[in-house]
């Protein structure tokens, strides 16, 4: 069973309980010695780990008994990185709470990729909006991004508004509302949402862009689901 662990907690002694997604469940597997030292597979600690694993799903256990793990695929850069490191803790963090934990597998497919885009060197705070963007749809969320949202008018589009749906044309603008968003802001959102594969996008935005963009997504979800981002913070 290939699995993407997002977490793991203490159990007993120096056993431990591992948090996965697969790709049609959700499920917590005990991991004997997870805590220890000498532990065989003391390496599963670590957020957004791939691996390979074979159960005992044995009614003798109150969890699944991890019994074997083949290959596996750490998210960590083999030299350290602060900018890949904070974006893997960002992308953990949306994935252990956007959801209910009984419905986090529905993330498995967009994680395998994000974390994909992350081993291929693009930008990790272009993957970190990508991943924000794609995973607030799975709460219901789905934004228009091709048109404006009041009159579906394709140009003179200005801004974007997360209340109110999307994209914003000039003449649908209220008088009383100034564009919260840059040109160029806008075309990257347009962008992200569009191709196929993050590695199309050849434009290169500015940082303070990307974050930008996040923030007013972060502040969206947490009017919205009652959910804050710790993690942000260390983006920024």
């Amino acid at each position: 069973m290939n699995v993407i662990i997002l977490k793991s907690s203490a159990y007993k002694e120096k056993d431990g309980i591992i948090h996965c997604l697969s790709k049609d469940k959700t499920i917590d597997i005990l991991v004997k010695s997870l805590y220890s030292k000498k532990g065989k597979y003391n390496s599963l600690n670590i957020s957004l780990l791939r691996a390979n694993i074979e159960l005992n799903e044995s009614k003798n256990y109150r969890y699944p008994l991890l019994l074997d793990v083949g290959e596996i695929d750490s998210p960590l850069p083999i030299k350290y990185d602060l900018k890949t490191t904070s974006s893997l803790l960002f992308i953990s963090e949306i994935a252990n709470k956007i959801l209910p934990s009984d419905e986090q597998y529905l993330l498995f497919d967009l994680l395998n990729k994000c974390l994909d885009y992350l081993k291929r060197n693009i930008d990790p705070y272009l993957v970190d909006l990508y991943f924000l963007i794609e995973a607030i749809k799975y709460q219901g969320y789905d934004f228009d991004y091709d048109k404006c949202h009041i009159c579906g008018s394709r140009k003179n589009i200005i801004d974007f508004n997360l209340y109110e749906g999307g994209f914003t044309c000039l003449n649908c603008l209220k008088l009383d509302q100034s564009a919260c968003f840059s040109k160029n802001e806008l075309s990257l959102l347009y962008d992200i949402t569009h191709v196929d594969s993050l590695e199309k996008i050849n434009e290169k935005y500015e940082i303070h862009s990307l974050l930008k963009i996040m923030e007013q997504y972060l502040i969206f979800i947490k009017d919205s689901l009652g959910v804050y981002i710790n993690a942000f913070d260390l983006l920024k």
